[in-house]
């Protein structure tokens, strides 16, 4: 289908997810006017990432691909870049009719906010997060030395 293609070409790791294609001007246009677009929406990646997280992952080179720079890692750590929700109750003084449409059923709002990465440390007890490399490394040994890893 047209739609579920996209004109010109990218770089490797994008065509390993997306169909391109460049069929030359006359063609484009055509497709074009058929839905193809130059380029997948943020929708259409996430939809990706979230279909096969784990495709995902092994084709961007997984933990090992350096394309994202030490300092940028480190940057990454302490900026807002996790998308996170909170909800809130509606407060029980003067809602007017307005006010209530925007909160569901049970006077709840889902609040989203971009956080940063350390503030899911509080929880670390409640969620899965990714460790730390140093971490890695001594649960690593310690299974080495059990005998439970080679």
């Amino acid at each position: 289908m047209p739609t579920q293609c996209y004109l010109g070409s990218k770089g490797e790791f994008h065509s390993k997810l997306f169909a391109f294609v460049d069929f030359g001007p006359v063609a484009n246009r055509l497709l074009s006017a058929c839905g193809s677009k130059g380029e997948p929406s943020i929708d259409e990646v996430a939809e990706i990432l979230i279909s096969d997280p784990k495709r995902f992952y092994a084709l961007s080179g997984g933990y090992e691909n350096h394309a994202i720079t030490i300092g940028t890692k480190r940057t990454m750590k302490v900026s807002p870049i996790l998308l996170g929700v909170r909800r809130q109750k509606a407060p029980k003084t003067s809602l007017d009719e307005a006010v209530l449409a925007e909160w569901d059923e049970e006077g709840w709002e889902d609040l989203h906010d971009l956080r940063k990465p350390k503030a899911y440390q509080l929880f670390g007890d409640s969620i899965f997060a990714a460790p730390q490399e140093d971490l890695l490394e001594s649960a690593q040994a310690v299974m080495q030395s059990e005998g439970i890893i080679s």
